[in-house]
């Protein structure tokens, strides 16, 4: 954007204008959970601002008045092409993911979190309780054994199996990884599936398979038509090379099969993927590793631990939890849809195949809420004139 000279709406909405980023449905989940929007179905494009959302915009935009209008009307007349500027410090402060929203943003935010009488929302409710007694009491041991007495068994359940399918789905990740490593020093770029492999994939082969049968030793799977299982036994067959050519059969961008041969595919680099490269949609990249973390169950999904930042957050107290570490807040980043859904039933991939490639997903400060953005956007382009 600092490059860019022209900034007028017919410019900017031409797909060469800037480099997308991919809307992920879990990206938009917290829309719907917290009310903000009404919608028939799940596509963002359905979504229409709800009185609640609306009040929500009123509590983050309504101080600022961009060229002495709302913001909503100050963006109107952009997109219809009047000569407005939007450079303006008004302006920049009331869109910016990153800046700090109101007192009483946040606790309208925090409030929507866990309103509501369905399901979802008890579990929210029920999960906000146990961070708050963990961060009261983080002395207390914490173990799958040990369930917390606010949460119930059936979303305790759900919880545990699935941090035993997302660490399956992060050696399968690595077993690929490894390959596509071990490609890049090979001459002819090819993994023979019909000879002895090399032991290192071998080894990742074989972690894997314990893995899943950790999974499948559970018999439960939440997830639609049993996705889960069904990935799960594709990793446990007795042959390395068919589990590999199973998982071929899912990725297919960064590595294909040709014949009894594993070779390079569109996306291919040769080297491992950076620690911020999101690999699924449901789970994102590396994330910045806090001093000051509490503890909590082994492999539960990194939404638990953001939720306990969002709920720090929306309180203003994330600064002083974060002070006493050397972290700033400019270093920690996590998923925009930690920012919400965090703590209903482990919501598992929506697609398999996805998950087994390499997005780049959407990243925020904590100190922001793309909730604010996403909403916003939202009820702009239902206003946009004809």
């Amino acid at each position: 954007m600092r490059l860019r000279s022209d900034l007028a709406f017919a410019q900017v909405r031409k797909p060469s204008f800037y480099v997308t980023q991919p809307m992920r449905q879990a990206t938009i989940q917290p829309l719907r959970a917290f009310g903000l929007v009404e919608s028939s179905g799940e596509r963002f494009n359905g979504f229409k601002c709800s009185t609640i959302g609306d009040d929500f915009i009123h509590e983050v935009c309504g101080e600022y008045r961009p060229s002495n209008r709302s913001v909503l009307e100050h963006l109107i007349r952009w997109v219809k092409g009047d000569d407005v500027s939007i450079r303006t410090n008004e302006l920049r402060n009331c869109l910016s993911p990153i800046a700090p929203m109101t007192k009483h943003s946040r606790a309208f935010l925090l409030e929507r979190s866990t309103t509501g009488s369905a399901d979802e929302a008890t579990r929210r409710r029920n999960a906000k309780r146990w961070i708050e007694q963990r961060r009261a009491n983080p002395q207390v041991p914490v173990d799958w054994d040990l369930k917390p007495a606010m949460i119930d068994i059936d979303h305790w359940r759900n919880l545990h199996v699935g941090s035993l399918f997302f660490k399956a789905r992060d050696h399968a990740i690595a077993v690929l990884d490894r390959i596509e490593v071990l490609l890049g020093t090979l001459s002819d770029q090819r993994l023979h599936l019909n000879k002895p492999l090399p032991e290192v994939v071998s080894q990742h082969c074989d972690t894997l398979q314990n893995a899943v049968r950790d999974f499948l030793a559970e018999n439960y799977d939440p997830s639609a038509d049993f996705a889960a299982t069904a990935f799960c036994r594709e990793c446990n067959e007795s042959s390395n090379s068919q589990i590999i050519q199973n998982l071929l059969s899912r990725e297919g961008r960064v590595l294909q099969q040709k014949g009894n041969d594993v070779v390079p595919g569109s996306a291919f680099k040769g080297q491992l993927a950076i620690a911020d490269t999101a690999r699924s949609e449901e789970e994102g990249g590396g994330e910045t590793s806090i001093p000051n973390e509490i503890q909590w169950p082994d492999g539960i999904s990194h939404r638990v631990r953001n939720l306990f930042l969002f709920n720090l957050d929306m309180l203003g107290e994330l600064d002083s939890w974060l002070a006493p570490s050397s972290v700033s807040l400019a270093d920690v980043s996590f998923s925009s849809i930690d920012l919400a859904v965090s703590t209903v039933v482990i919501s598992w991939p929506l697609g398999l195949n996805s998950s087994l490639t390499k997005l780049g997903l959407v990243r925020i400060q904590p100190k922001g809420s793309f909730l604010r953005l996403a909403i916003f956007v939202g009820h702009f382009l239902y206003h946009i004139p004809p």
